[in-house]
C-alpha cells in the first residue's frame, strides 16, 4: 500500500512531464568548486539554483548555436 505523501509526490512529478511547461528531473553530483561557484551564482543574482543552471544552459547553448551555419554538416550533428 502507498503512502499518502508518496502518492502526492508521484501526482506532482506527473504533472511535472505532461503540464504546459513540461520539466524533466536531474539529479547530479557536482564537485565542491562547481557547488560553490552556484550558490554565489545564486546569492549574487537571487535566484534558485534550477533559474541560475537552466540559464547558463542556454546561453551556452545559444553561444553555439548562433556560431552555426544552419545548412553545415556543424548543424546537422549539432541538432540532429
Amino acid at each position: 500500500m502507498t503512502s499518502k505523501s508518496a502518492e502526492r509526490q508521484r501526482k506532482y512529478r506527473e504533472i511535472r512531464k505532461t503540464g504546459k511547461v513540461k520539466q524533466r528531473r536531474l539529479d547530479l553530483y557536482l564537485d565542491d568548486a562547481a557547488l560553490t561557484a552556484l550558490y554565489r551564482l545564486c546569492r549574487d543574482s537571487g535566484q534558485s539554483k534550477r533559474v541560475v543552471l537552466e540559464n547558463l544552459i542556454r546561453q551556452a547553448d545559444d553561444q553555439i548555436a548562433y556560431g552555426l551555419n544552419p545548412e553545415s554538416e556543424e548543424w546537422e550533428k549539432y541538432f540532429g
